[in-house]
């Protein structure tokens, strides 16, 4: 006689709601073993793990009154593609400007820029580590110069001053501000457009005096950029490009 079989231990499904002014599209994971609603953001966006006979308008309800802290995480979020190894033709970018790299033999390390081009001359041009390595000093220069620019010109803007500025390598986001006034800028977002990198100063500014994302922190964030929502997406959908380092 035939079994009934039990169905899948997780039921996958993919969803859209618009959340604070912005469409997001998530993950919705159902297991009849959760008790609760749990929210992860990751590379990937958007999960929601949720019990089996959760309601779809119970989770929204969830999800909207994590608006704030789901949208701040989504922008700080960079997703990383699947890298493809640099090597000579790779294409980097500097403010948003697309190069080209040209790697070239030679006894010491040297990197210039000509027009749309960026020459690295190395003593071993297929070492992608040494690549990476010249790659990622001269990015760590010009991000240190040009932030440091941004944040003289910024922050009396928003009334307020920064303590001390750092690089971060982080992986899973592109700017911070802690308690003690330090701010910390992914080096790697010297690669995007000069209005984005804006708008994460800016962002991490206005922590300075709301260490939070509620209404008055986003308040902050208006005054200078009141299109920081459409920077927020251009960031999430751009900024794996910025990541092949």
């Amino acid at each position: 006689m035939a079994r009934n079989l039990p169905g899948p231990a997780i039921q996958t499904e993919r969803h859209r709601l618009l959340l604070a002014g912005e469409s997001i599209e998530y993950t919705l994971k159902r297991s009849a073993r959760r008790k609760s609603i749990g929210l992860r953001i990751d590379r990937h966006g958007l999960s929601v793990a949720a019990p089996l006979r959760a309601s779809l308008s119970s989770i929204h309800d969830i999800l909207g009154q994590h608006a704030a802290w789901i949208s701040a995480k989504l922008a700080s979020r960079p997703t990383e593609p699947d890298a493809e190894p640099l090597g000579d033709g790779s294409v980097l970018r500097l403010l948003g400007q697309p190069l080209q790299l040209v790697l070239m033999p030679a006894a010491k390390i040297r990197i210039s820029m000509q027009e749309n081009q960026l020459w690295l001359s190395l003593p071993h041009p297929h070492d992608r580590q040494q690549i990476a390595h010249a790659l990622e000093r001269w990015l760590r220069q010009q991000a240190r110069s040009h932030f440091l620019a941004r944040l003289q010109a910024l922050a009396p803007l928003m009334h307020t001053q920064p303590a001390k500025l750092l690089l971060s390598g982080a992986r899973t986001r592109w700017g911070s501000c802690n308690s003690k006034g330090e701010i910390r800028l992914n080096w790697r977002l010297v690669q995007a457009p000069a209005h984005l990198i804006d708008y994460v100063i800016i962002h991490e500014l206005a922590h300075l005096h709301e260490m939070n994302h509620s209404p008055r922190f986003w308040a902050h964030v208006a005054k200078l950029y009141p299109d920081y929502r459409a920077a927020r997406a251009e960031l999430r959908q751009n900024g794996g490009d910025y990541h092949l380092i």
